[in-house]
């Protein structure tokens, strides 16, 4: 795999002072997940669903480095949220906010709450492959690049979000956030396409 990041506001090849929450589908996860590999970042966290899915990626995440936090809307929700939150500033957390039982690629306002109470801004990231598996799933699926085909992870400019928030006010930041992973959706598709798109920044890796 190959990956090429097209970043619209950071550039995840380089530490920052500050932890980020990486906003990421459930069945593209994978990508992303070669990511942690090419730039060895320890300081991450996962939210990790108690799914049978989930321990699969919890082993896996294990061999990356990758810290598991494991809870979802349906088990264990609140407990994994304050573990989330007692992490260091510096630590950078993935979710999957249509997590393993959906809706596909619909997010959940947990995403919005998290960010609220740790003061991390959120990072939507989508991914796609030009050749890739895909195993479906209950509820979703899982998207696997096939061997030596070209993969792509593109990041938007972090969105921060505001303490103390009202009801009304997650759902504003919840739906914001869906928008903008649209939005890097069909700009990624026609990024593969090769019609021409503004980058801001491109990275590499072999």
């Amino acid at each position: 795999m190959q990956p090429v990041t097209e970043v619209d506001g950071i550039d995840p090849a380089f530490p920052t002072p500050e932890g980020y929450i990486y906003a990421l589908w459930h069945d593209s996860i994978l990508i992303p997940l070669g990511q942690q590999v090419l730039h060895k970042k320890k300081t991450i966290s996962a939210l990790v669903s108690r799914h049978r899915d989930g321990a699969y990626l919890t082993l896996c995440m294990r061999h990356l480095g990758i810290r598991s936090v494991c809870g979802s809307t349906a088990r264990g929700g609140d407990q994994a949220l304050r573990e989330l939150i007692r992490l260091g500033k510096d630590w950078h957390i993935y979710i999957t906010p249509d997590g393993p039982r959906g809706p596909h690629h619909e997010i959940k306002p947990g995403l919005v709450f998290l960010a609220s109470h740790t003061g991390r801004p959120i990072v939507p990231g989508v991914s796609m492959s030009e050749s890739s598996w895909y195993i479906r799933g209950k509820w979703t699926g899982l998207s696997v690049p096939k061997p030596f085909t070209r993969s792509w992870f593109l990041l938007g400019a972090p969105l921060r979000i505001p303490p103390d928030l009202s009801r009304e006010q997650i759902e504003f930041y919840t739906n914001l956030v869906q928008s903008e992973m649209q939005r890097l959706e069909q700009k990624l598709a026609r990024l593969m396409k090769g019609e021409e798109v503004e980058e801001r920044a491109v990275s590499r890796a072999a």
